[in-house]
């Protein structure tokens, strides 16, 4: 789950790259790298954009698992000081505190929160970097207040192009590559309701979400 995820300014910094037209029909494209070039579509920018809309929507307490230097740090920021939310992060790796911000330095799996329950619960780049996926959504769903809601957003492999702005990091990984689907399908078995949802096409930028309820 730990990475660098402040992201008010890093999806920006890249261009999504589509296949060529001409390749897309040709017989030989299963064994020839193909030609990709950048498309001019804004689609990190409409990720960003659909994010804000329903995180804009939310209100009481937060729980942001996987919180990193705090995704959206602005909007969440300019909720807590109209007092529409109260944010909690909760990182394994050591957090910079920030005013207004209460951050918890451990991994989900391993925090007790006794019966401390959340009005919405955020997984923003978070749910592939779960080890135990499974037990940790059944863990989300308790520590959820009945008829909260829980946004879950992630990427899946795709071709994009960075610019002299993005440094190369170590990181940590993928435990798996689920797309919107699949995760669809084991937070139905958990017992979310799948309210909204937006997965991956040709038109999108590589990460997909889902809101859910309890």
């Amino acid at each position: 789950m730990p990475k660098d995820r402040n992201i008010k300014n890093e999806f920006l910094n890249y261009t999504k790259l589509t296949e060529e037209n001409k390749c897309r029909n040709c017989n030989k494209r299963k064994i020839c790298a193909r030609i990709f070039i950048p498309d001019t579509k804004k689609v990190f920018t409409q990720y960003l954009d659909y994010m804000r809309s329903h995180i804009k929507k939310l209100k009481g307490e937060i729980l942001d698992i996987g919180c990193g230097d705090i995704y959206l740090k602005d909007l969440f920021l300019e909720m807590v000081n109209k007092n529409k939310i109260k944010y909690t992060g909760i990182d394994p790796i050591k957090i910079k505190k920030e005013p207004g911000f209460r951050i918890i330095n451990s991994r989900f799996e391993d925090y007790d929160f006794k019966n401390k329950c959340f009005d919405n619960i955020l997984l923003l780049g978070s749910y592939n970097h779960l080890y135990d996926l499974e037990g940790s959504l059944k863990r989300i769903f308790r520590v959820l207040k009945k008829g909260g809601y829980a946004i879950f957003s992630d990427n899946t492999p795709m071709i994009i192009l960075g610019n002299k702005k993005n440094k190369q990091k170590k990181e940590f990984e993928h435990y798996r590559n689920h797309n919107c689907h699949q995760a669809s399908l084991i937070l139905k078995k958990i017992g979310f309701k799948i309210i909204n949802h937006q997965g991956i096409s040709n038109n999108t930028s590589s990460n997909w979400v889902i809101i859910a309820r309890k």
